[in-house]
């Protein structure tokens, strides 16, 4: 399968995607002319037509919501600059010109080849997206001293998780959606917030466009560090609002609604309960297949005994009696999500 790949001399066309589409007139010409200055390296970039400080913030944040490839620009270091009647931005970059293509060819080059490994022909748009989420779930560490600290600038880009395979939220948001770029999957980065251990924080994530209707995709909460589970996770593969709003919560008239559960990851795999004799009825299927890791969700309105998952835990050992198995269960329930997941060993 061939891809879409990254121009060498890196002007590349300017997108105009769903941050774009939301703008005004006029803050659409600011977008494309501060676009079109960190292309080509320009420290001072004037913006006509601008009449204040917060409407060239939301410029500049939907220019590199939708351009991941603008690594090399010091995202923490934008200046705002008011001179009368106009405003300008003051870039500085993190590389000069020739290290930023050498390094865009090296992380374009990667990303071709992390795609042909895990993208074949015939898959669809559902398929592609649980794969991307797959490869940065087994691949991608999170970065807790990135985290920490504001000079480690590549865990925050598409070079951090592609080249070192490390990252933070954000880094890892822009990876999925430099990846879908390249896959022509229709998508966008969300800035939000989420709540981990007991701290509400800046977070991102990404939104994709799956047969018509939006789905949230967090593969940061997925990863095994967060997550503290060992097997790949799959809670967050395109999740609707209210899931979502359990534990992140965003501008929602900023961003599409995502009110369908078709693409959800459980729906689509069968894996979705809405009650528990179905579940009972997957879990022989299971045993009596061998299998060995279970990743089930319930419906969010479903009464269950317990919230840390024993009386499931109960149906599988009770399941493996009636497959004349034996085994021994260790699982963890995410009562926020209604997401069992469970190793099952046999012997």
């Amino acid at each position: 399968m061939a891809f879409k790949r990254a121009n060498r001399e890196i002007v590349q066309n300017i997108k105009k995607g769903y941050y774009y589409r939301k703008m005004p007139p006029a803050l659409q010409k600011g977008y494309e002319i501060a676009a079109e200055g960190i292309l080509s390296f320009q420290k001072k970039v004037k913006i006509a037509d601008c009449s204040g400080k917060e409407e060239m913030e939301r410029i500049i944040r939907a220019v590199l919501m939708e351009h991941p490839q603008f690594f090399y620009l010091n995202a923490k270091d934008i200046g705002v600059v008011n001179a009368g009647e106009s405003f300008s931005f003051s870039f500085h970059y993190l590389y000069d010109k020739k290290e930023a293509i050498q390094l865009l060819q090296q992380i374009d080059n990667r990303a071709d080849y992390i795609l042909s490994e895990i993208i074949t022909d015939g898959m669809t748009d559902y398929d592609k997206c649980v794969a991307i989420h797959d490869y940065v779930t087994n691949h991608i560490r999170y970065n807790f001293s990135a985290a920490a600290v504001s000079y480690i600038y590549d865990a925050f880009t598409i070079e951090g998780p592609i080249l070192k395979n490390q990252a933070v939220c954000e880094g890892i948001a822009k990876t999925i959606a430099y990846l879908l770029d390249k896959l022509s999957v229709n998508h966008l980065i969300v800035a939000g917030f989420s709540d981990i251990d007991g701290v509400h924080a800046p977070h991102a994530w990404n939104m994709v466009e799956l047969e018509g209707s939006y789905y949230h995709i967090d593969a940061t909460w997925d990863l095994q560090e967060i997550n503290h589970f060992t097997n790949c996770s799959h809670m967050y593969v395109n999740l609707d609002d209210d899931s979502m709003l359990e534990n992140h919560d965003w501008e929602l008239g900023d961003y599409p609604s995502c009110d369908k559960r078709a693409e959800n990851y459980y729906v689509k795999e069968g894996r979705f309960f809405r009650s528990m004799r179905s579940f009972e009825l997957y879990a022989q299927k299971f045993l009596q297949e061998g299998q060995s890791f279970m990743d089930a969700r319930f419906e969010d309105v479903l009464d269950l005994p317990d919230e840390n998952g024993n009386y499931l835990a109960e149906i599988i050992q009770k399941s493996a009696v009636y497959a004349g198995k034996r085994c021994q269960v260790s699982f963890v329930f995410h009562p926020c999500n209604y997401v069992f997941q469970a190793n099952v060993m046999y012997g």
